[in-house]
Parts: C-alpha cells; structure tokens; sequence
C-alpha cells in the first residue's frame, strides 16, 4: 500500500492507494492507526506531550493564550462595544 499526503491550505489529505482492492479501507487497515511521531512528521499534529500529561499541557497553553489575550485588552474592546450597542449597527469601535 503506498499512501499519499498532500495539503491544501490548512486541509491535509491523505490518499491510500490500494489498487488491488479497489482502495478499499478494511478493518486491518482503518485499525492501524498512526504513531505520535508519524502523525508529527506528517504534519497531523504539531506537537507531542508525554502519556499522562495532555490535560495538563492542553490547559497550560489555554491559560497561556487566555492571558495573552486579557494582556491586549481585546477581550474588554469588544465588552464595552457590545454594551454600548455598537454591536447592532456594526458599527465596531
């Protein structure tokens, strides 16, 4: 089986060329899986944490960008925007 990845903007396909069964996925097949370190050097995923340690990475970059983001002071623009209804005439401020 040879398989194919290509991307298209931020779309990744992935083509498995299985002429001799008509490019039928079988239950052997669909099981297999990737590894973390394939997924990564194909570009499925964009960083790799240790078993055990997803949640606690996943809410240490979402603290991360939630700070950042109060820091720019975008978060309170857009409140005091919605409050003073300028959200109705789309007018943004």
């Amino acid at each position: 089986m040879t398989v194919h990845y290509e991307t298209d903007g931020p779309v990744a396909i992935v083509t498995l060329d299985r002429p001799d069964v008509a490019n039928a996925i079988d239950r052997p097949t669909a099981d297999g899986g990737v590894s973390g370190e394939e997924a990564l050097r194909i570009g499925l995923a964009n960083r790799l944490v240790a078993t055990g340690k997803a949640l606690d990475e996943a809410l240490g970059v979402e603290y991360r960008h939630g700070m950042a983001t109060l820091e720019t002071g975008e978060m309170f623009a857009g409140l005091d925007d919605y409050a003073s209804g300028g959200w109705r005439t789309g007018a943004a401020t």
